[in-house]
This record gives C-alpha cells, sequence and structure tokens, in this order.
C-alpha cells in the first residue's frame, strides 16, 4: 500500500472516530438533559411527600396524648422519613451533571469519596495525575463519577478491600481512571450473587462517553476497574 493511500485511509478512520465520538457526546447530553428533568420531578414528587408525611407525624403526636410506648414509635418513624428524604436529596443531586454544582472534577471525586461511610481500617488513597485530569470536560464529570461510584460501592459491599486506590493517567489518545482494591476479588466471567446491573450500567455510561470499561479481577487477589476515555483532538 503507497504511503498517500496509507493516509487517506488513516485520515478517514480518524473522521469516522471523532464523528462516532461526537454521536455519543450528542446522546450523553440528552441523556443528562433528562436526568436533570427527572430529578426535579422526583424532588417534586418523593421529597415533597416525605416532608409532609413527617409533618403530619409530628402534628399528630402535639395534638395527642400518645403511649409512651407509642410516641417512642412516632419518633423512631420520623427519623427514617428524614434520612430516608436526606438520602434521596443526596440521590438527586447525583443525577444532575457536575457542572450544576460548580466542581471540578476533583471536587466531585473528593466529595464522593467522602459519602462513602468508610469505617475503621479502610483506606482509600489517590493518585491522580493533573495533566489526564485537565482533559477531562466538564460536562461528563457526573457520568464519570457514577461509574466510579458504583466501583468503590463495589469494592467496600463486596469485595470488603480495606485499602482502594483510584488512580488517573494519560496518553495521547486517552484518559484513563482506575479503581483498584486489595479485597476478596472474584471470576468476572461468573455471575455473582446481589450484583445486579452495576457492571453493564458502568459500561453502558462508559460507550455513552465514547469509551471503555473493563474489570480485571481473580479470587483472593483484589480487582481492577479500568474506564479509558477518548482525548477530544485540538481543533
Amino acid at each position: 500500500m503507497s504511503a498517500p493511500v496509507a493516509l487517506a485511509e488513516e485520515h478517514g478512520a480518524r473522521l469516522r472516530a471523532e464523528e462516532d465520538l461526537q454521536v455519543n457526546r450528542t446522546l450523553l447530553d440528552r441523556s443528562v438533559g433528562e436526568r436533570i428533568r427527572l430529578g426535579r420531578e422526583l424532588h417534586d414528587n418523593i421529597c415533597q411527600t416525605l416532608y409532609a408525611v413527617c409533618l403530619t407525624l409530628e402534628s399528630v403526636q402535639k395534638k395527642n396524648a400518645l403511649a409512651p410506648e407509642l410516641s417512642q414509635r412516632v419518633d423512631q418513624c420520623m427519623t427514617e422519613l428524614r434520612r430516608l428524604n436526606q438520602e434521596v436529596r443526596a440521590y438527586l443531586r447525583d443525577l444532575e451533571p457536575a457542572s450544576v454544582h460548580g466542581r471540578s472534577f476533583s471536587g466531585a471525586l473528593n466529595a464522593m469519596v467522602d459519602s462513602f461511610p468508610t469505617g475503621d481500617g479502610v483506606r482509600i488513597e489517590q493518585r491522580l495525575d493533573e495533566d489526564a485530569v485537565a482533559q477531562i470536560a466538564t460536562p461528563h464529570i457526573a457520568e464519570i463519577m457514577n461509574i466510579l461510584r458504583e466501583a468503590l460501592s463495589n469494592s467496600l459491599r463486596h469485595g470488603r478491600a480495606s485499602h482502594i486506590t483510584l488512580l488517573a493517567g494519560r496518553s495521547d489518545q486517552a484518559v484513563a481512571l482506575a479503581v483498584q482494591d486489595d479485597g476478596a476479588g472474584f471470576s468476572p466471567g461468573l455471575p455473582r450473587a446481589g450484583s445486579g446491573h452495576g457492571l453493564a450500567n458502568m459500561q453502558a455510561r462508559a460507550a455513552a462517553l465514547g469509551g471503555s470499561l473493563r474489570v480485571e479481577s481473580q479470587p483472593g487477589k483484589g480487582t481492577r476497574v479500568l474506564l479509558t476515555l477518548p482525548v477530544a483532538s485540538p481543533a
């Protein structure tokens, strides 16, 4: 194959890859908009309903001389309702893109890590290359956080890891993000009890970003989740 033909084929392949990436980004933008709309609807319905029920219970407790045991149960119900309302609100905030919160990637990552009740003996370490992080587009941060959150949750819940490392690096064409742990590990080819649709959801989110997701694990040797994202070509 002559050099001009090879260059033309390489140029055509690059154009097709950039077109595919643009399509994926358009679909992702639509998905982000839909999540914002859904989050607002849930806020107006679920959160307000939970708040109203809690107010009703408080009113009943104040206006009626309840038996001590019954009053204690009402208190417990109100405590659970308030806790549930806080959890729902936190989930709804995660539906919105990071740009709504005005957070950088590092800020969003720190907030996400801090939201996990890790307990004693668990260490979460960050090794982030600043040049790699700088390549991450702000509108994509929320989607990436969802992937990393699922991977981190799996390390803690299923892997029972004591040391988790979050890494970021880059090459000329891609940014790589990884969640690596020293947990129980598993056989990726075999179904896991309680795993649900987590892996499939992470892979779908990665594909929507124009990237890919790979899971490396062995029983007793921990797990590594690797997210690879393309770097946008300079204008």
